[in-house]
Order: C-alpha cells, then sequence, then structure tokens
C-alpha cells in the first residue's frame, strides 16, 4: 500500500493564537508611538518655557510670577 501524507491539521486555537500574536503587535507598535509622542511633547515644552523665559527678558517682566500664576491657574 501508498505512503499516506497527513496534511497539518488547524485547531481553533491556533487561530486564536495568530489574532492574539496579531493584536500583541499592533499594541507594541502603539505603545512605540505613545512614546514618540511623549518625547515630541517634553521637546515642545522645554521650548515653550524658554521661549516664555525669553519674552519675560525681553518684556522686563519676572519669570517667577509668570510661573506662580499658571501654577495657580493650574488648581482651578
Amino acid at each position: 500500500m501508498g505512503k499516506i501524507i497527513q496534511f497539518p491539521i488547524k485547531h481553533p486555537a491556533d487561530e486564536v493564537r495568530q489574532e492574539l500574536d496579531a493584536l500583541a503587535d499592533e499594541i507594541d507598535m502603539c505603545m512605540s508611538d505613545i512614546d514618540h509622542l511623549n518625547n515630541h511633547c517634553l521637546e515642545l515644552m522645554i521650548g515653550y518655557e524658554q521661549l516664555l523665559e525669553r519674552f519675560c527678558e525681553l518684556q522686563g517682566i519676572d519669570m517667577a510670577e509668570v510661573l506662580e500664576k499658571l501654577k495657580d491657574d493650574s488648581k482651578r
């Protein structure tokens, strides 16, 4: 008699595992995007503070007063 070739049998759990892997990959990509956005926001905040400090210098405004005002406004 001839040799019987066995084909791999897919189980429902295999499909679920593949979907889990795909979702895990997407989550990793999203987390990486969040990390990049967070770094970008930090860079923008630093630039904003530097410009604000320069503006205060040019206008003869006490930077400490501005920061205190911003702090008070954020408490509301």
